[in-house]
């Protein structure tokens, strides 16, 4: 494929090479519950990574269960992607989530799964280029 240098408009260098995506989903207090959720997450995650095999850069982390100061738990999932395709994780991953935990808790709510994406640096903008044009002579 050719594309000509005067189409590009805009060239955005990502430092790392990878955006960073979280996935916060909250679990019960309840010990055992909160262990079934997380077989669950687990299940879901490795089930949409087949799903959408070119969205991922390395196979995603799940961290311990965090509790906030407010008592709160939740898992999170540390996803790192090619930069702009976090959609499928901000709908079909975040859906199938909501979807699979209502299963184990009826009160399982959309607001339970937070995702957020962070690029680590600051990704740096390469200028458009242009040509000099030559002065005609005569022009001042």
């Amino acid at each position: 494929m050719y594309i000509p240098n005067r189409t590009l408009s805009n060239v955005i260098v990502y430092p790392r090479g990878y955006v960073r995506c979280f996935a916060d989903v909250s679990v019960s207090s309840d010990t055992a519950v909160a262990a079934q959720m997380v077989e669950k997450i687990k299940a879901v995650t490795q089930g949409f990574l087949q799903q959408y095999p070119g969205i991922a850069r390395s196979q995603p982390e799940l961290t311990a269960i965090v509790t906030t100061p407010v008592g709160r738990k939740y898992l999170r999932v540390k996803f790192r992607i090619w930069p702009s395709r976090s959609v499928p994780i901000e709908g079909a991953y975040k859906n199938e989530i909501v979807q699979t935990l209502r299963t184990l808790d009826d009160s399982y709510a959309d607001w339970m799964v937070n995702i957020a994406t962070e690029i680590s640096e600051s990704p740096k903008a390469i200028a458009p280029f242009r040509r000099k044009t030559r002065a005609k002579k005569g022009a001042p």
